[in-house]
């Protein structure tokens, strides 16, 4: 069974990450390792182009990067959480983006207290709403 388009952005692309809402099954998000990201809102039958929209609102990627992970918030429907991760592309900076309107029209990237070094997961709490505790290759990372 297909639940989507093609999503990569390549014809070497692959499925890096999926994530489904706690709080809806029908709310799911794709990530490929070649900078794709989609969402859709209807358990798969229409997808809308979420990387394309993150681009363009220059909040910090100056090219698409490997989609690490990517959370849908356990506490607000429409909060994700993605991260782009850049080392194969020689950039170790953290990206680490948060959208509460499902990646529709406006992206924050989370840099205040972000160490150094590729950003390769955005977990939340489990049981209450609280700081992310993103993680890198690095170091351990501090709260955002």
């Amino acid at each position: 069974m297909v639940i989507s388009p093609e999503i990569t952005i390549s014809k070497r692309g692959s499925g890096t990450a999926l994530s489904e809402s706690p709080l809806n099954p029908d709310i799911l998000y794709a990530g490929t390792d070649d900078g794709g990201l989609w969402g859709t809102h209807d358990g798969g039958k229409s997808w809308q182009n979420i990387g394309d929209k993150l681009l363009k609102q220059n909040i910090g990627l100056s090219n698409w990067r490997w989609v690490s992970s990517i959370e849908a918030s356990r506490f607000k429907e429409g909060r994700v959480y993605v991260v782009f991760d850049g080392h194969r592309s020689d950039d170790d900076e953290p990206y680490v983006f948060q959208s509460d309107d499902f990646g529709e029209e406006r992206g924050n990237r989370w840099r205040a207290n972000l160490p150094w070094g590729s950003t390769r997961r955005a977990a939340r709490r489990c049981r209450q709403p609280g700081p992310a505790l993103p993680g890198n290759g690095v170091s351990p990372a501090g709260q955002v």
